[in-house]
């Protein structure tokens, strides 16, 4: 517990958002609800072999993340054994906090280099559209204006449409944790007004009592008599 809390701090320190499960069971109940970058595992305890349910989490369909094994025992077979059942990487005991976080990194430059080597200048999910490079949201081709928080908000919602984002998730990864969950809120009500993400345009921004926010499909809804489908709903015109 000592190790896992010094490694919880330095990942922290090192930028990333860090959710811990001592409960395997858990984990994979969250899975398929929260997006998860790495899933870093505590080999320590591993005998014989690696955890095939955590491989076979790893590989399921919609969950992306990197598997990391850490901390694991000096031992050729149990690391053969890991790289064969989907392992990213396999960390010996008595690794550095310094050299575990560089090889997350490098992990994550393999898994993501269409987001570091020839980083894409726009996303479209019709009828929405981002301009990476000016950092504009368009609507119907209407510009909708946003605050760079809630342009990466919203990036980071249509990039991952039907995934729960925990408030501490958003929280950590826009604020650093340094306000509260109120100020999540507020946020995503403007994204959620700005983009007109009421079904109308077949995206629903909803919230999930207790869970967070996820940005669903849904069948798009016809837009209320005399409303222009293609005005933002701040009322700015083209």
């Amino acid at each position: 517990m000592a190790f896992s809390s010094a490694l919880h701090a330095a990942l922290l320190r090192g930028g990333f958002s860090v959710q811990r499960y001592e409960d395997e069971a858990q984990l994979a109940r969250d899975a398929g609800q929260i997006h998860f970058d790495v899933l870093l595992v505590d080999a320590a305890g591993l005998v014989g072999h690696v955890s095939r349910s955590l491989c076979r989490l790893a590989g399921r369909d919609g969950f992306d993340a990197a598997l990391i094994f850490f901390n694991g025992p000096d031992r050729e077979p149990l690391l053969a054994d890991a790289f064969t059942h989907g392992a990213d990487d396999f960390i010996r005991r008595g690794t550095g906090h310094r050299e575990l976080l560089a090889r997350i990194e490098a992990v994550l430059r393999r898994r993501m280099r269409s987001h570091v080597i020839g980083r894409p200048v726009a996303l479209q999910v019709a009828p929405y559209a981002f301009d990476l490079n000016a950092r504009i949201a368009r609507l119907h081709g209407v510009t909708v204006p946003l605050t760079d928080r809630e342009f990466d908000l919203a990036l980071l919602l249509f990039r991952n449409i039907g995934r729960l984002f925990s408030r501490d998730h958003l929280l950590a990864t826009f604020w650093h944790g340094q306000y509260s969950s109120r100020t999540v809120d507020t946020h995503v009500s403007r994204v959620r007004r700005r983009l007109m993400l009421d079904a109308r345009h077949g995206l629903r921004l909803v919230s999930e009592y207790g869970r967070g926010y996820r940005l669903k499909r849904v069948r798009a809804s016809r837009a209320a008599p005399g409303h222009e489908a293609t005005r933002p709903a701040d009322g700015s015109a083209p």
